[in-house]
């Protein structure tokens, strides 16, 4: 067990040499984001981690209620590119050392979570990122650059790198136009991308909140299971 206050942990398949991080939306390392990374471990049989990257700004643990989007917003404000990779990083080697047989890292990330995934990919440990509806990735985020094109610069050519980005046609925060341009700025620099489109809008795939499409988030995790069960 890893014991550190920021990451949550079901290490039913202790031998596993897959491991997931599941990076939360706004509202902190909640109960449905438990319950994802517990879907991972039952259905994958790998290790299963949800990591509350916001712990790096408020020093304490966080689930934020649905209905305080204001005080979401606040903390997510205050979070930088490089306080992100610092608690992901420091995760990451936390989880290594207690389960060093791990190979393989697959980052799941939501909303703004979604955006820190593909931002972890800066970490080559990741082997495998799955983004749902990852807003605001093209704006400026990481100096002056956004985390899709830290990412291409780093990990351009990586053969051992897969994305799988899903999105909802109905969402207003991330376009199906944005959609294409990270879509289109990944595939030239040479990374493997698999992108998803479903009738829906914003944060789809969550049956808490009032936004939830079923047949969508049913479709998107059967996408999901293809993607993480790929062989190379």
């Amino acid at each position: 067990m890893t014991h550190e206050p920021f990451l949550y942990e079901n290490s039913q398949f202790k031998m596993a040499k897959k491991a997931v991080i599941v990076l939360p939306e706004i509202y902190g390392l909640n109960k449905p984001i438990k319950e994802v990374a517990d879907r991972f471990v039952s259905e994958f049989q790998m290790l299963g981690f949800g990591l509350d990257y916001f712990y790096q700004v408020t020093k304490t643990q966080n689930d934020i209620p649905y209905g305080n989007f204001e005080t979401a917003i606040n903390i997510m404000e205050q979070i930088s590119a490089e306080d992100f990779l610092e608690i992901f990083n420091k995760s990451v080697a936390v989880i290594l050392k207690e389960y060093p047989q791990i190979e393989e890292i697959i980052v799941c990330g939501f909303c703004f979570g979604g955006k820190l995934a593909l931002l972890s990919g800066l970490n080559e440990k990741v082997k495998q990122i799955v983004a749902f509806y990852p807003g605001h990735s093209l704006v400026n985020f990481v100096e002056d650059k956004s985390v899709v094109q830290v990412l291409a610069k780093k990990r351009a050519g990586d053969l051992d790198l897969k994305i799988l980005l899903l999105f909802g046609n109905q969402d207003p925060s991330i376009t199906i136009k944005d959609g294409s341009e990270i879509e289109e700025m990944l595939l030239e620099n040479k990374i493997s991308l698999q992108k998803e489109i479903f009738e829906a809008g914003h944060a789809f795939f969550n049956s808490y909140r009032t936004n939830y499409v079923q047949l969508a988030a049913e479709k998107a995790w059967q996408k999901v299971a293809e993607f993480v069960n790929y062989e190379k």
